[in-house]
């Protein structure tokens, strides 16, 4: 799946919004079998037992959160050891108007109007296989070009 095709999926969330739907949406944007949500759903792969939570082994960590909690939310969840122990590589904290998730290899922070995340549909790119380069010599030309470069891929 190349970066236009997840660009267009994760705008496609928001033409249909639905808050009941919107993590399984942002993991079917991001190329996760419809076999695997519908496994998620019925609970064969979510290791969180907690209403509102949803743990998929070494992906996300989802929960919705009230608004003005996020922050110290999604801090409390990167330290919890009964959801670090499951290897998840992004938590996501959301109240539905502001979206906060952390990358838990990386340790980059997320936090935007949930509206917004078409724009930031890169930083959840790993769940599709595609790891974000990160260099040393972070050059603003540089990084254009290589997205420039994915395009064609």
């Amino acid at each position: 799946m190349n970066s236009n095709e997840i660009e267009s999926n994760v705008k496609r969330i928001f033409e249909n919004f639905s808050k009941e739907e919107f993590p399984f949406d942002l993991l079917l944007a991001y190329g996760i079998s419809k076999t695997s949500i519908t496994r998620l759903k019925k609970g064969d792969f979510n290791l969180s037992k907690t209403k509102g939570e949803i743990l998929y082994k070494k992906k996300i960590f989802f929960k919705e959160e009230a608004t003005g909690s996020l922050l110290s939310s999604i801090d409390c969840i990167a330290k919890d050891e009964s959801v670090i122990k499951h290897k998840p590589r992004f938590t996501i904290v959301t109240d539905f108007k502001t979206l906060v998730a952390k990358d838990l290899k990386l340790g980059k922070n997320l936090d935007i109007p949930i509206n917004d995340l078409p724009k930031y549909y890169v930083f959840f790119s790993p769940l599709a296989g595609s790891e974000v380069y990160h260099s040393a010599n972070d050059n603003e030309a540089d990084r254009n070009a290589a997205y420039k470069m994915a395009d064609f891929i």
